[in-house]
């Protein structure tokens, strides 16, 4: 079953290397084009974003949970899933906030629409509030504006949010 290259890169850069990704994506992709009532010669746009909403409903439940846990304490919620967004976006596994803000937040913030965009010190305050316990402390801070994910799988569960989302991350791969 031919599958678009664009969409085989598509997947490599949201599963950021981890096969669990390529898995649940690709399994749940293929079992929609088998599941469609129409003869499928190729896989199409709507089996790839079937593939990203069945991959996130399989994702594994602490990845989830984290993620919910992270995003969801707070009246602020779209600039904390945004500031995750943002972070995840490279494969660099510490970033610093201020090539974070401008290299990735300032983009995903252009591409998104009718959202404001915060200033730098707002992301920053969200990622660093993302370290806490009240955030399930998701994010680790490396001193002098420096953060990363505790988790490295967390990136890849953290790009297919955005990409469900319709946000594209993971430009540099």
């Amino acid at each position: 079953m031919p599958v678009d290259h664009n969409m085989l890169v598509r997947i490599s850069q949201i599963s950021d290397g981890f096969p669990h990704f390529v898995h649940l994506i690709g399994d749940t992709m293929f079992w929609n084009v088998f599941d469609d009532p129409e003869p499928v010669k190729k896989v199409d746009h709507r089996h790839f974003r079937a593939g990203i909403k069945g991959a996130l409903s399989r994702s594994d439940v602490v990845l989830r949970s984290n993620y919910l846990k992270a995003v969801q304490k707070t009246k602020n919620k779209l600039e904390y899933e945004e500031a995750l967004w943002a972070l995840a976006d490279t494969t660099s596994y510490q970033r610093q906030v201020q090539e974070i803000y401008d290299s990735s937040y300032i983009r995903i913030m252009h591409n998104r629409g009718g959202r404001p965009i915060r200033p730098r010190d707002t992301v920053n305050q969200r990622l660093l509030s993302l370290r806490g316990e009240s955030h399930g402390r998701i994010v680790v801070g490396h001193g002098s504006g420096w953060f990363s994910f505790r988790e490295n799988l967390m990136r890849g569960y953290v790009r297919l949010r955005a990409e469900d989302e319709d946000v594209i991350l993971g430009r540099d791969v």
